[in-house]
């Protein structure tokens, strides 16, 4: 059996992690799902009544306001855009950009 050279090595463990990155790309629903989440979070840690509101407001727009066409796939990661808020997702995390 041939072994695999450094270099086939190396572009075989390239494809997997590629493989990976696109496997693990979270789809508008995993983003939807995670700002409920953090919202509900917020309101749960009993933030000032600004912050619940805030946060309420984060749970409405994640339930209703969320249209597919605010999230743009390059396939191994997506960018979401929420009014002026925009996110980077990648390998199933979410990231605020500022």
């Amino acid at each position: 059996m041939a072994r695999l050279s450094k270099k086939g090595g190396w572009i075989i463990l390239a494809v997997l992690v590629l493989l990976l990155f696109v496997a693990l790309n979270p789809s508008g629903d995993d983003f939807a799902a995670w700002l409920s989440a953090q919202a509900q979070d917020s309101v749960a840690a009993g933030g000032s009544i600004g912050e619940i509101k805030s946060g309420t407001g984060t749970i409405e727009k994640a339930r209703t306001s969320y249209g597919g066409n605010r999230r743009s796939n390059y396939y191994l990661f997506s960018a979401y855009r929420l009014g002026d808020e925009r996110y980077l997702g990648v390998l199933h995390t979410f990231i605020k950009l500022k």
